[in-house]
């Protein structure tokens, strides 16, 4: 194998996957495009809120409000703004 990536002129370096060679790259779990849209876009709308919040001196009423929010079975408690 090694021989076959040299002829190629690719250099292997040492990573998770050297020495398993039982393991097919087909085989491996892929990213799922759409929860790394959706992380992105709540990243934004996090950052616009955020900026909305500032640009009218209302954060401190957020933060509070924020941390008001009751326990809820299954979340955990808000402590930080």
């Amino acid at each position: 194998m090694a021989e076959y990536f040299q002829r190629l002129g690719v250099k292997r370096g040492n990573n998770v996957f050297i020495g398993l060679d039982q393991v097919s790259h087909a085989d491996l779990d892929k990213p799922d495009l759409l929860h790394y849209i959706s992380l992105g876009l709540f990243k934004h709308m996090l950052e616009w809120v955020a900026g909305f919040l500032k640009k009218n001196k209302q954060q401190q009423a957020f933060n509070d409000a924020w941390k008001e929010n009751p326990p809820y079975p299954g979340f955990s408690e808000l402590k930080k703004a």
